[in-house]
């Protein structure tokens, strides 16, 4: 892990990870059992919160990795400057907490529905 693109690459396979861990079992257990709805309502918040946010920061990281990589063809000078390891960790940090602040009004707004 000694460039930027296999920082923004882990960064995007811990993404996807999330998501695998948190939403497949769920989503298979609702495929078989539908209802009565085992789970409490946090985890159905946590699941969508995890879900939601995972799904950000999957399309953020495909998008700083993506002008990473225009820069670093387009403009190779320029590239030397601007791919440091600490600025791509920077990025990342930010792609997440972006991703977990765009995550909240979906939280925000679940509410449980009586059948």
């Amino acid at each position: 892990m000694h460039t930027a693109t296999n920082y923004y690459l882990f960064s995007l396979a811990i993404s996807d990870l999330l998501l695998l861990l948190t939403g497949v079992p769920q989503e298979v257990y609702l495929l078989w059992f539908r209802y009565p709805y085992p789970f409490d309502n946090n985890v159905c918040v946590l699941q969508g919160f995890a879900a939601e946010t995972s799904a950000n920061a999957t399309v953020l990281t495909i998008t700083a990795f993506t002008v990473e990589r225009y820069v670093a063809i387009c403009k190779p000078f320029r590239s030397h400057t601007t791919s440091k390891l600490s600025r791509a960790v920077r990025y990342i940090l930010a792609i997440w907490m972006i991703a977990m602040c765009l995550a909240v009004p979906q939280v925000s707004s679940n509410e449980k529905v009586k059948v």
